[in-house]
């Protein structure tokens, strides 16, 4: 939870009091209204919450008819508190719903409570408790009554709060998604590279296992091969993501209509390639259960066998570290640490991977330790 600026540094009429704890009023009409869901990237960026909570002056049966086509919505509040619920005996403007609220939350202090409310009585009721409040009117309803009627702050959009004021971190834009049509970024190198390499390891993989007395596969052989050949060109044609495959007809046409390999999100250009991969060898007879990365992986293992049992040993005496006392933190960081050695040997990232190379067979401590200066962002420290 981070800890609150003081008000010269804040610039605003307001007390040092930190938010731990939020309460929506319900029905989803403060968040829908505006136009801003309660999404799991909203939740995310809500950093310097314990707990967020619904409180409605419905009766819980009313409420389950509203949400039940909401609930993925409603599953991410820590509870619900309805209006009927046993201890809340008096409506808004009484204290009682949102006091009800506060003790499913493990009764915090009632000034360390932030509550997003719609109408006046529910303002009221929120003050009642002693809560923070912010009044997010509908704008009918605020031309009538123009003040803040009592709360902290009036907005008209969920994307107007400023979380700061309240001794809560801000809001962090998100960088936008990685596009191989930006030269300067990885994902560039990826679809002008690294895309073709794993193909042709495929494509290697498929000429190798053709048999001169299996006519039918190695004619099915021959065709997967040119399949993968024409991959390649339409990528470095920089063609439009067909939409060939049905289950991904609908992402295709909804995000990415128009999209070629490289103005389309890179991550999902690359689900959409190794989808395309499997989709040319499944759709044959002979070759449909074939793994083209197998022996890629096979070696991959064989080679790093000796750095596998390191690890395993380590993450062993971790587990029994009770044994050991060594100290819980330390414990999750390192687990942490080794946790990143399956993306550091991601066959993808080696598409040039060879049996005699010895990239996974020096991954130790010092080698962890060394990569953490290629770690983008690392929030290890705050947990």
């Amino acid at each position: 939870m981070a800890e609150s600026t003081t008000n010269e540094e804040k610039n605003i009429d307001t007390d040092e009091t930190v938010i731990t704890h939020c309460i929506f009023d319900m029905d989803a009409e403060i968040l829908a209204r505006f136009g801003k869901t309660y999404s799991l990237e909203l939740r995310s960026r809500s950093l310097g919450l314990r707990q967020h909570e619904v409180a409605t002056s419905s009766s819980r049966e009313s409420f389950n008819i509203k949400a039940s086509n909401n609930r993925e919505l409603f599953d991410m509040f820590d509870s619900i508190t309805c209006g009927d619920d046993a201890n809340v005996k008096n409506g808004k403007p009484a204290p009682d719903l949102f006091l009800a609220a506060c003790e499913k939350m493990g009764n915090p202090p009632t000034n360390q409570c932030l509550v997003f409310e719609d109408s006046i009585n529910g303002v009221k009721a929120a003050k009642n408790a002693n809560m923070k409040v912010i009044w997010v009117p509908d704008p009918m309803i605020a031309e009538f009554f123009p003040s803040k009627n009592g709360a902290d702050e009036m907005i008209f959009s969920l994307s107007d709060f400023e979380p700061a004021k309240f001794g809560l971190p801000p809001f962090v834009d998100e960088p936008p998604a990685l596009r191989a049509a930006d030269q300067e970024v990885f994902a560039h190198i990826t679809a002008t590279h690294r895309w073709k390499d794993i193909i042709n390891k495929a494509i290697d993989n498929i000429r190798d296992s053709l048999h001169f007395s299996e006519i039918d596969k190695n004619e099915e052989g021959k065709k997967i091969i040119a399949s993968m050949e024409e991959l390649i060109n339409q990528i470095q044609r920089k063609d439009q993501l067909m939409p060939d495959i049905t289950s991904w007809n609908d992402a295709l046409n909804t995000y990415f209509k128009d999209e070629n390999w490289f103005t389309a999100t890179w991550l999902f250009a690359e689900c959409y390639l190794y989808r395309r991969i499997v989709s040319i060898i499944t759709n044959t007879k002979h070759w449909r259960n074939h793994d083209p990365y197998f022996r890629q992986k096979e070696d991959a293992f064989r080679v790093s066998f000796s750095s596998i049992i390191e690890f395993s040993k380590r993450i062993d005496e971790l587990i029994s570290s009770q044994k050991l006392k060594i100290n819980d933190r330390i414990i999750f960081y390192e687990l942490a640490q080794i946790s990143l050695w399956g993306n550091a040997t991601d066959l993808s990232m080696l598409p040039n991977f060879g049996i005699n190379d010895n990239q996974l067979q020096n991954i130790e401590s010092k080698q962890l330790e060394e990569s953490k200066k290629f770690i983008l962002v690392n929030d290890l420290e705050k947990t």
